[in-house]
């Protein structure tokens, strides 16, 4: 391996490749927080790698700015305000604080010996405060040259620590009880275990990121005629988890059975996801800038690939494949080969461009494996208002211990017993003649169901029982949002800024009307209980959450929740806020070119996936409990699958701004996943390039839907035909 001083960096506190990452301590632990990935590692002694825990994140505690803990709390800083909670991976007992002006702006953030430190790097000082609200008993020091080149801090009750770059001894961290004098100093390096978690970490246990194209079969030509050849040609492609197996063995992975696969905590999901962040980070930081989306990532298989070509007279031809890798091992082997008939030349790893040929060139550039960031959390999408007419038959309701979420368009419904913890969350079937209502309310008993003047009283959404139709009283009429809460109706009347409280909408008895309180102005639904008022707000610094509140004028004994990402999934639009916003793209999966004065003839089987890949929204399946008959699952989309496949295509025919694509799928082929083969037999003009794409859908970064359709062009531009797949 190279030299100490050839090792890449670890991304520092300061790059904007570290959002959402950072380390803090309690007593007796450290924390290692990856946004990024999704979770968090726990550690008893990062020198000694002793007690590893990997956790879930919780989506809300995702991409804080800066993260610090005391033996009690967790807090996560995301620009002016603070969060504290009790569990990163639930977001317990949250409650939101505003950073005093003096201690904002903070390079690192850490709490020791019962303060709060806040560094400012740019002016080598630091300050200590008892309370980062206030600014209480504020003292201001110099940073110690010790502590001076750290890229991140922490502390615990008895030291403050600051990871440093790899030296001689590799990555190292110092320790002391002081962090102006420096005082009781120790440096000590970080366990292999723990520096695999790190970002930029692999690249110092595993070695710097390379790609290059692999020579993986040579043909000669020695006569002075042209030869026909065909012949399956083996080769492996997809990802060597085995080449990162030792993480299997030290790391913990600390999840809910239910949690196991929604998240990227199981061992294998998470190495990959590992694996991803560090081809896609800069050189500096042992990674490649590749968009990593472009490979395979299901496990290595050999595969025969089909090739038919003309070798002309006195010519060698090469058969290349596109491999990636740590130090000098190769884990990564994608399905792209490239044929060319030059003279054997090694291609240049940074840009991957196969020689040009004198005949045939399969042009494949590096280019296709640019890295595409992924949107921060500040771009996340909306949530469908209850305003908007995409969410027609869209509401929530509550009774005294259980909240409902209506969803006319897939034809269920959802029970939760509490929303923030997603706790007992069930799916069940929506009778025919309860969807489509303009607004749903609950009490104990019985289930109400607006449809323009009239409401509908049932026992039960599922199966219509006992229905009875009543008048809604002119005075109740109208309103954007009904609930039912403390023994009463309220119609909230959010353009003129009320609501009206009445003891019964068919008579309006008791009316009495209140102004809204300013914290309820920006809610998105309404809902109600026995004993509380809530409403649903939009995406802000900690996601999507809802208020509650005993007293919508006063907002009294209010407090703010984080919706928990198993109900947030269920939410119209809220599969772009955990999954990503929609994509849709022709992708080029071919390119030949005729480098010759004469026309030639080409014949090759191409490979490609098509289908929906209903593993990449898998979590589904283990957190939610489908409530049906056996008579009702084939006639519903309450089926998980059927389900999931429901709940994508209301995501993929949303509007941008709630993080669609106004994509018509029924366009599409919506059974699982296969492989097929397509014959291409084509005659490619003189000096010409011809393009081979395919039009690929996903969430995010991750394609799960593929199309039949293959289309063929002759210059880079994506086909025209690319508009069918969209609504006008």
């Amino acid at each position: 391996m190279s030299a100490a001083s050839d090792y890449p960096e670890i991304v520092p506190k300061s790059a904007s490749e570290a959002k959402g990452i950072d380390f803090c301590g309690t007593k007796h632990s450290c924390y290692i927080i990856r946004s990024d990935v999704g979770v968090y590692m726990r550690c008893e002694d990062i020198h000694a790698g002793k007690d590893i825990k990997i956790h879930r994140l919780s989506e809300a505690c995702r991409w804080g700015d800066h993260y610090l803990a005391t033996d009690s709390y967790f807090y996560i800083i995301k620009g002016d305000e603070y969060r504290r909670v009790t569990n990163l991976s639930k977001d317990d007992d949250a409650v939101v604080y505003s950073l005093h002006c003096n201690c904002r702006g903070g390079s690192s953030y850490y709490s020791a010996f019962g303060y709060w430190y806040i560094v400012f790097a740019n002016r080598g000082t630091y300050r200590r405060v008892s309370n980062m609200n206030k600014d209480e008993d504020a003292v201001e020091y110099k940073i110690h040259q010790a502590f001076q080149d750290g890229i991140y801090f922490w502390g615990n009750n008895n030291y403050v620590y600051c990871l440093k770059q790899a030296g001689e001894r590799g990555v190292t961290y110092h320790r002391s009880t002081n962090m102006n004098l420096n005082k009781y100093c120790g440096d000590f390096s970080v366990h292999e275990s723990v520096l695999k978690f790190i970002p930029g970490g692999i690249a110092h246990t595993h070695g710097k990121v390379f790609g290059y194209w692999k020579d993986v079969k040579c043909l000669q030509n020695d006569s002075d005629t042209a030869i026909e050849w065909g012949k399956p040609i083996k080769k492996t492609v997809g990802f060597d988890r085995s080449t990162m197996s030792s993480i299997e063995f030290e790391w913990s992975i600390e999840m809910g059975i239910s949690e196991e696969v929604g998240i990227k905590a199981q061992v294998s999901e998470l190495i990959e996801a590992l694996c991803k962040v560090q081809y896609s980070l800069k050189e500096r930081f042992g990674g490649k800038l590749v968009n990593t989306e472009q490979f395979e990532w299901s496990d290595t298989t050999k595969e025969d690939e089909n090739v038919k070509l003309k070798i002309p007279p006195n010519t060698k031809l090469y058969v290349w494949q596109f491999q990636m890798g740590f130090g000098k091992k190769e884990n990564l082997f994608s399905y792209d080969t490239a044929i060319t008939y030059d003279i054997k030349v090694q291609l240049s790893v940074r840009h991957a461009i196969v020689p040009r040929s004198e005949l045939l060139l399969i042009d494949f550039t590096l280019s296709e494996y640019e890295l595409k960031n992924m949107s921060a959390a500040s771009d996340y999408p909306e949530i469908v208002p209850k305003s908007a007419p995409e969410a027609r038959g869209i509401d929530f309701c509550g009774t005294k211990k259980t909240f409902y979420i209506i969803r006319s368009d897939v034809g269920v419904y959802m029970s939760c017993e509490d929303i923030h913890t997603g706790k007992r969350i069930k799916i069940h079937r929506l009778s025919e003649a309860c969807r489509w209502g303009d607004h749903y309310l609950a009490t104990n008993s019985y289930f109400y169901i607006i449809k323009g003047d009239e409401y509908r009283r049932v026992t039960d959404l599922s199966k219509d029982d006992d229905a009875v139709v009543y008048s809604l009283h002119c005075n109740c009429r109208g309103g954007s949002g009904y609930y039912s809460a403390f023994g009463n109706w309220y119609i909230v009347f959010a353009k003129r800024g009320t609501y009206r409280r009445v003891s019964n909408m068919n008579k309006d008895e008791d009316a009495v009307e209140y102004k809204i309180h300013q914290a309820f102005q920006d809610g998105i639904y309404f809902w109600g209980t026995k004993n509380y008022v809530y409403c649903l707000e939009q995406a802000g610094k900690w996601g999507v959450t809802y208020h509650r509140s005993t007293n919508m004028n006063l907002n009294k004994d209010c407090k703010d929740f984080s919706v928990h990402e198993s109900v947030l999934k269920f939410l119209p639009g809220g599969m772009a806020q955990t999954y990503g916003k929609v994509f849709g793209y022709w992708k080029e999966v071919k390119c030949l070119q005729n480098d010759s004065n004469t026309a030639i003839e080409w014949e090759k089987n191409i490979k490609k996936t098509v289908g929906f890949d209903r593993s990449t929204m898998s979590s589904i399946e283990s957190e939610w409990s489908i409530e049906t008959t056996r008579s009702e699952e084939k006639e519903i989309t309450a089926q998980v699958s059927d389900l999931i496949k429901g709940l994508c295509k209301v995501q993929y025919g949303l509007r941008e701004t709630f993080g669609g694509k106004m994509v018509n799928t029924e366009q599409f082929k919506w059974s699982d996943t296969t492989e097929i083969e397509e014959t291409l037999k084509v005659k490619i003009p003189p000096n010409t390039k011809l393009y081979v794409w395919q039009f690929q859908m996903g969430f995010g970064e991750k394609n799960n839907l593929f199309s039949l359709d293959t289309a063929i062009t002759y210059d880079e531009t994506p086909p025209e035909k690319r508009l069918e797949y969209f609504k006008h």
